[in-house]
């Protein structure tokens, strides 16, 4: 699967491609590639998203405008713990150019909070990888624990843990197949009960933004 929006990785294991914004390579406005690493895309029993939908959502959200539908709260919310600001649809913008984002699970759930079966984490991992490899971030910023406990061990270097308001939050990186390596860490997922200015500092402490 290979588009002329993606990286010349022809992706085997990839069912929905990455959102890859057009300042990325370069780290735009964070000087830096952050890689967002969400957990599912979900649709009626029988159906599965189109390979675009990870990018069509993006875009959607893009041209909400002032008014953000409720579908999209959980971007939004991130997208102020990247900044550290309120943002409006120009920041917005030029947030979601810098980044790239892309689901785990190439199995979708019916319905949004539904966790997949430990066999669906498993049979990700080949696209994780693939995308990795293919986007080459600096960072890879985890949205949530649950995905966080199901991700990987293979090619894992575990740091010590980052303190933040006395509060640890465990970290490491992922190795690319040269040996160059991904700093990876977990925030809580935004789509509840997500305090983004709390967030902003954990990722400015890691160094993420």
């Amino acid at each position: 699967m290979e588009t002329k929006n993606h990286p010349s990785h022809a992706f085997e294991h990839v069912r929905c491609l990455p959102w890859i914004g057009q300042d990325y390579p370069t780290g735009g406005m964070f000087g830096k590639k952050l890689l967002i690493l969400g957990e599912s895309h979900y649709c009626t029993e029988g159906d599965f998203p189109s390979p675009t939908v990870t990018t069509d959502v993006i875009r959607d959200y893009l041209q909400a405008g002032d008014t953000v539908p409720r579908e999209y709260q959980s971007y939004k919310k991130f997208e102020r713990s990247l900044t550290g600001t309120a943002t409006d649809p120009a920041i917005r913008n030029r947030v979601w150019q810098s980044v790239a984002f892309f689901n785990y699970l190439q199995t979708p759930m019916p319905e949004p909070r539904v966790a997949g079966r430990p066999e669906d984490y498993e049979a990700a991992v080949p696209a994780l990888f693939e995308v990795l490899e293919a986007c080459r971030p600096d960072y890879l910023i985890v949205w949530g624990y649950r995905l966080w406990e199901y991700l990987p061990d293979e090619r894992w270097e575990w740091a010590d843990a980052l303190m933040v308001d006395e509060r640890p939050h465990l970290n490491g990186s992922y190795r690319l197949a040269d040996g160059t390596p991904v700093k990876t860490i977990a925030v809580y997922h935004p789509s509840t009960g997500y305090a983004w200015d709390y967030w902003h500092k954990v990722l400015h402490a890691f160094g993420a933004v």
